[in-house]
């Protein structure tokens, strides 16, 4: 999906089915990007300490990815209506963490450059051109004249720099981003119009982390702000850089978006993108047949049924692809309890889990059982993978469970059918989010598999805004969840390095491991490709070992999309809803 490029972060999302369609975020580069930078770079020791990147040649100062802006009048018009599955528990553009909320930004804030949807290739967005430095540690852009928040007020480097600022922040709730600034060591603005980022050691993403949507580009004017408290608690105020501008959110039934008129770039064909908030799978799947959503992310088993539905395929393309940004579902275990320190308790878990089984009469054969948090590549996107292709998951053998729990000294010494240690019985509850049935289906199937070896698991589910919260305090035991976005090659400091686990980071289940920091420090710090590969598949054999998570699936996109738009095609990093557009005499809005 083609809206500001959200490189930025891995995000949380609630799971649908297991995994929602996460391949709607659109983000970040590719490898070669990373190759074509590393040679632009190589070939600058014969030249000045910086040098430009040659422009994407069709590009042209002050319209965005070198397209005409002014559209054919009889392209622009009608609404996009798309599905959200749960609602967004902030609006706010620096402290949001979910998915929700980082859809909608990448309809009102625009980054400094994008990618591609199809060549992958780097190219200006609210930059026209920058430099990197031979030693790789500044990175300068230039800004386009004539740019102006949808307010009307000019955008300038001042609001990159306050943007900054406002992330570092100590006392901003912006946890989700600050990791992957720890080695900026400044940002400034030198003029109006031009940028500069300087880091303290080479970092292989660095620049992805100056130009793209790690950090969100607010206005000063709008945002500035002296008390911090104040400034995490805002929900709604939303004056953006990007193509559409905030109209409303009602809560529990929708947020709408406008276009906005004073956008510099190439604009969307459609006057409005609603979000309709429909939390059950199965109300949300009548509401397209009722043609009141456009866009709708889909379970396996709604996709499969939908296939026999004369009257939903009438009106909808079934669509499924695979992009980097799928994600992956897991289960994880809070290692702030006591009960889960223990890897051989992990491991046993692990080995209960019924993901074959869960593949084939749960998920209808439509997503992968996958190892760890790395992507294994598609048919549009081939790039060396950080996964170790050699790394198999973990079987379904309660038999080899049952002996891990007894070396571990789990045993039913009271005969009451749970194993317990030192008077304590094995019992803990599973946090899930609400939504989709089949994500209770696979929460009762693991549960019913625990339960016959004596581990007595109980599931709840909870609504977003409260399943988010307690995730963030740590007030959970296990979760299941899914994790998206990202990039096609991700920094797994986030999620993963020690760092990360304060401050209500993203590494909410406390996973401490001296080994699992040092291969992620010295993974950021490579530049060569095969040798990172190398670290990171170090990395990868350290998590299957640990089963810090249980990991679960990676799946295709599966979406329907309304058969009145035209140009709906699949890209190597999926949709791009930016091409559609609806026919006069088609149109559901607005005519």
């Amino acid at each position: 999906m083609h809206k500001s490029w959200r490189a930025s972060d891995v995000v949380i999302v609630l799971l649908l089915g297991v995994l929602i369609l996460i391949g709607y975020m659109q983000i970040q580069s590719s490898d070669r990007n990373y190759e074509r930078l590393e040679k632009l770079i190589a070939n600058l020791k014969a030249a000045p300490t910086t040098a430009a990147l040659p422009r994407v040649p069709s590009e042209t100062p002050g319209n965005a990815g070198g397209t005409v802006q002014a559209e054919a009048n009889d392209k622009q018009g009608d609404w996009l209506v798309r599905h959200f599955t749960a609602e967004p528990r902030t609006l706010n553009p620096v402290t949001s963490t979910d998915y929700y909320s980082q859809m909608v930004h990448g309809y009102l804030f625009d980054t400094l450059i994008d990618v591609d949807p199809d060549t992958l290739e780097f190219k200006g967005k609210l930059a026209e051109s920058w430099t990197i430095s031979e030693d790789r540690l500044t990175i300068t852009f230039k800004l386009r004249k004539g740019m102006v928040w949808s307010d009307g007020k000019p955008i300038t480097t001042d609001d990159i720099l306050f943007s900054y600022e406002t992330i570092k922040n100590p006392e901003v709730d912006a946890t989700r981003t600050l990791g992957y600034f720890k080695d900026v060591e400044h940002v400034k603005a030198l003029d109006d119009l031009t940028v500069e980022f300087k880091f303290r050691k080479p970092y292989f993403k660095s620049f992805e982390v100056a130009g793209g949507g790690y950090m969100t580009i607010i206005p000063r004017h709008v945002y500035e702000f002296t008390d911090a408290e104040a400034f995490n608690a805002i929900r709604d105020k939303l004056v953006g850089s990007g193509p559409y501008v905030f109209e409303s959110w009602e809560p529990g039934q929708q947020v709408v978006l406008k276009r906005n008129p004073l956008y510099y770039g190439r604009p969307y064909h459609f006057d409005k993108i609603v979000f309709k908030i429909v939390v059950d799978d199965t109300a949300a799947y009548q509401k397209c047949k009722a043609q009141e959503m456009d866009w709708m992310a889909m379970s396996a088993e709604k996709y499969v049924f939908a296939e026999d539905d004369k009257d939903f395929e009438s009106h909808y393309k079934r669509l499924q692809y695979k992009t980097p940004y799928n994600g992956y579902s897991f289960i994880g275990y809070n290692q702030n309890n006591k009960l889960f320190q223990d890897r051989r308790l992990r491991l046993a878990l692990t080995h209960l889990v019924p993901r074959e089984r869960m593949k084939k009469d749960i998920l209808y054969d439509l997503v992968d059982v996958v190892s760890g948090p790395f992507w294994m590549g598609s048919e549009l996107v081939k790039v060396p993978i950080q996964a170790d292709p050699a790394i198999e998951p973990w079987p379904f053998d309660p038999v080899k469970a049952v002996q891990l729990l007894t070396e571990a000294g789990w045993r039913d010494t009271d005969g009451d059918g749970v194993l317990d240690k030192d008077g304590k019985p094995l019992k803990f509850t599973l946090m899930m989010g609400q939504g989709a049935p089949t994500l209770l289906d696979i929460g009762s199937m693991v549960k019913e598999e625990m339960g016959r070896v004596g581990v007595k698991m109980e599931l709840t589910q909870l609504e977003w805004s409260v399943f988010e919260e307690r995730l963030n305090e740590r007030k959970f035991e296990a979760v299941m969840l899914s994790w998206g976005g990202g990039s096609i090659e991700g920094d797994p400091y986030q999620i993963w390095h020690s760092d990360s686990i304060a401050n209500r980071g993203s590494n909410f289940i406390s996973f401490r491991n001296a080994e699992a920091d040092r291969l992620i420090e010295a993974a950021r710090v490579e530049f060569d490709r095969t040798k990172r590969n190398e670290i990171y598949h170090k990395f990868h054999r350290l998590l299957h070992e640990e089963q810090p998570y249980t990991f679960l699936f990676g799946r295709r996109s599966l979406a329907a999309v309304h058969r009145r738009f035209e140009d709906v095609r699949i890209h190597a990093l999926g949709l791009d809803e930016r091409d559609w557009w609806t026919p006069q005499g088609m149109r559901l809005y607005g005519q």
